[in-house]
């Protein structure tokens, strides 16, 4: 056994980035190729002409000489597109050029955009002069463009666009073991459209061994398949048409992933209620229907009894709704509103009808909600997340909110976000897991970045990535199928990976300090304190030197998993804790490190509320890794004075646990709480 402490180098954890000379990335920035790689656009009610300056460029033969007469209702109206940029999210890169206006105090507008949007407005001298912007990119591929909203003439010259590919500073990542944050419910993925290739492929085995035992994904998430022809008047399951395949595919699923993993949890989310209890009699868009002026709340409460009686197995969640504020043609939807309109119904009062008629199943699931589409505003002006969650808050029988992230059109634009940090912060009361997202701007890196803001700004318990298997033609597919079952394993599937392989249910999340801009990373602790498992990302295009600080800790084996473009999930081949690691630039690291003591033993624990009646203290804390806290009593409040109460009784919840000395009969009484040792 190895014992030896971890060594703290004295390093400033802040990166600072230097540009130094590279390549300039914007082709034909000088236009000394005319307008090759540019485009010009004029709509709306802007009024533009574009040529190219012969007379008087900056330098060379050329510049773009820009008019505008009349201005757009948007900025965006006239427009100079320019070329698309290969970059890197997370590195630091400066935009020179030169410009003047025939007016002094005339506004330029530079933009980057595709699926983010940065922009930096200039204002302009009737003189040549050089003009900077320099940014942190937020995705890989923008388009540059100047905007033209402000009436007038422009010259632009010598646009060029430089990154920095030096090394990154140093930093160091402590780890503060007695600050604790999130209970993990764990990593995962969906097995929804396209999954039943699967089962058909020649490589069955091979498929289920990835989804199921070699990435180590702690929740599932199914669509409800089950669609009887003629429900309600029929729920024969041997009735369902065209969507059988599916749902014996998910039976089968249920099995398999069992076997690999008996702790595996499930979730179980509708689409759309049957046809049959829809207002455009279609699984496809529509609302719940009425009969004689009502909303069917009861008939979609017994669909999902009936749901339960056939599907064939127990799923540990279950979410009435995929979407709620959210129709589309193009799959199983359906409408609803927070709260009762004439023409949409309440998800409110659905929940909780839902609720009462399964609530005395022998093991009911566990109902979660409301899985809205965004945590943004929505076209119908309300506010998705806040507006379908406010009404659920307090209800005993929510056992998390969920939610989707498709608001979001660049993980980098997710940090500091205000309405993820309002789930962390508004809607502690409850776990909250992110139930779907993906997007095909999202690179692999990008995916890591949105896993790890949702576990840091939302403190998401649980994070299930969409597309686990999906069409073989989408870039973001963990793991593509064509229809005859061949299947090729994406750089998605390794990003899940990294914190599902190692981060269990009943992990809970550390405090980790140090991280810069461009390194990130989250640790995680076992439920005995004896293992910690560390994710941390490097984003930039430099390498990235990182000590860590594990304070009085022995240190019995450490190992190291890591990606980068060209390599994926490589074990390191050694690792010793007391070196600096290097992180290669684009690169995520999962570190696990197991100790010779438990970090959980002893730690205090804050007590959120408590009372003193009829000779029994009650003590209700945070629910913390380990089980069982311990509950300490003093009559005197001396050093010595402290003992373990003997046999207190432990009613647990699902964040909550409630202490109970039902001795506490003799005063004066201290008390204090501390982690089990």
């Amino acid at each position: 056994m190895m014992d030896f402490r971890w060594v703290i180098p004295v390093f400033v954890g802040i990166v600072s980035v230097r540009l130094c000379s590279a390549a300039n990335l914007v082709t034909n920035g000088d236009f000394e190729g005319g307008m090759s790689g540019w485009n010009n656009l004029s709509g709306g009610t802007a009024v533009a002409a574009y040529a190219l300056e012969t007379a008087a460029p900056y330098a060379g033969a050329n510049s773009l000489k820009v008019i505008l007469s009349q201005a757009g209702a948007n900025p965006w109206d006239a427009q100079t597109l320019g070329p698309t940029l290969d970059l890197s999210v997370g590195q630091t890169y400066t935009l020179e050029f030169k410009a003047r206006a025939a007016a002094a105090g005339s506004t330029a507008r530079m933009v980057l955009q595709n699926n983010s949007y940065l922009s930096k407005d200039f204002v302009l001298t009737e003189a040549w002069a050089n003009y900077s912007w320099t940014f942190a990119a937020q995705e890989t591929a923008p388009q540059l463009k100047m905007h033209h909203f402000d009436p007038g003439t422009y010259w632009f010259d010598n646009l060029a666009l430089e990154g920095d590919t030096s090394e990154n500073d140093p930093v160091t990542l402590r780890i503060v073991p007695e600050k604790r944050h999130q209970m993990m419910v764990g990593f995962g993925g969906a097995l929804t459209w396209y999954s039943e290739r699967v089962l058909s492929s020649p490589h069955k085995a091979e498929l289920a061994a990835l989804l199921f035992e070699e990435l180590g994904g702690d929740i599932i998430r199914f669509k409800n398949w089950y669609y009887p022809d003629g429900y309600p008047a029929t729920t024969d399951p041997e009735q369902i048409g065209s969507e059988r395949s599916d749902f014996l595919a998910t039976r089968e699923f249920f099995q398999l992933a069992r076997a690999a993993d008996p702790e595996v949890k499930v979730l179980l989310s509708s689409w759309s209620p049957p046809a049959g209890l829809k207002s455009n009699g279609s699984q496809r868009e529509g609302t719940l229907k009425k009969e004689d002026g009502v909303f069917v709340y009861d008939a979609l409460a017994q669909y999902w009894v009936d749901s339960l009686d056939h599907i064939g197995f127990e799923p540990d969640y279950i979410s009435i709704q995929n979407e709620p504020g959210f129709i589309t043609p193009d799959w199983d939807t359906c409408a609803w509103r927070p709260w009762e309109t004439e023409d949409y119904p309440s998800y409110t009062i659905a929940f909780d009808r839902v609720y009462d008629r399964i609530k005395d199943r022998e093991n009911p699931p566990l109902m979660i909600g409301p899985e809205v589409e965004n945590v943004g505003w929505v076209s119908w002006g309300s506010n998705t997340f806040e507006e379908f969650t406010a009404p659920l808050k307090g209800k005993d029988h929510l056992a998390a909110y969920a939610y989707h992230l498709y608001n979001f059109s660049s993980a980098a634009s997710m940090e500091g976000h205000g309405e993820l940090n309002a789930i962390r912060t508004d809607y502690a009361d409850k776990p909250n897991f992110m139930t779907e997202f993906s997007k095909s701007s999202m690179d692999w890196l990008d995916t890591a970045l949105a896993i790890h803001h949702s576990v840091t700004e939302a403190n998401a318990a649980a994070y299930i990535y969409w597309e686990l298997v999906w069409d073989a033609g989408s870039p973001s597919a963990a793991i593509g199928l064509t229809a005859g079952g061949d299947y090729s394993v994406g750089p998605h599937y390794y990003t899940i990976k990294h914190y599902s392989k190692f981060i269990d249910q009943g992990f809970q999340r550390l405090e980790l300090t140090g991280q810069s801009a461009l390194c990130r990373a989250t640790a995680y602790v076992s439920p005995d304190g004896k293992r910690v498992v560390v994710v941390a990302l490097n984003r930039g295009s430099g390498s990235q030197s990182v000590s860590w600080d594990l304070p009085s800790l022995s240190v019995v084996s450490a190992s190291a998993y890591q990606s980068t473009d060209s390599t994926f999930f490589q074990e390191l081949a050694s690792v010793d804790t007391a070196d600096t690691v290097v992180l290669p630039a684009r690169s995520l690291t999962t570190f696990v490190i197991d100790l010779d003591q438990s970090i959980n033993a002893g730690l205090p624990v804050a007590v959120l509320d408590y009372s003193l009646r009829g000779g029994v203290a009650r003590f209700e804390i945070e629910s913390v890794a380990g089980g069982e806290a311990e509950l300490w009593r003093n009559r005197s409040l001396s050093q010595e004075g402290w003992a373990v109460v003997e046999k207190p009784e432990y009613r647990f919840g699902q964040t909550t646990t409630t202490i109970l000395d039902t001795q506490a009969s003799d005063f004066p009484l201290f008390y204090k709480v501390t982690s089990a040792r």
